[in-house]
């Protein structure tokens, strides 16, 4: 199971459209921000991969990785952001969880690597 976190409409049509081209049997759900995504962790639904953006409504990618990590959960999170900012990327692997960080738009070559290398 994939957790797409991001308040992008867009950026989560086109992310399932890359995820279900490289495998229609994967299954995904779709969260407008981190505080969303949290209360169905909390709930017992548990991905495996989390693609996390850092700029979202009610709680943004930063406050949702450390309430993720204060929990010691087992889902890879990789940042999928609009952010190029090397301090956004240093904060990231700051975060034992964080497995990696992409710029919008991911490409399809990231999302195959993802896939083949975490789930």
């Amino acid at each position: 199971m994939i957790f797409l976190v991001d308040d992008d409409p867009i950026q989560n049509m086109l992310t399932s459209k890359l995820i279900s081209s490289v495998d229609e049997g994967i299954k995904f759900k779709v969260y407008q921000n981190g505080e969303e995504a949290m209360q169905a962790i909390k709930s017992n639904e548990l991905p495996d991969i989390i693609l996390l953006d850092i700029n979202m409504p009610i709680m943004d990618g930063w406050e949702f990785l450390e309430a993720y990590s204060s929990e010691k959960y087992q889902a890879k999170v990789f940042m999928l952001t609009s952010s190029t900012m090397n301090e956004d990327r240093s904060k990231a692997r700051d975060f034992e969880c964080v497995k990696g960080y992409y710029t919008k738009p991911i490409k399809i070559e990231d999302i195959k690597e993802v896939l083949r290398k975490h789930l």
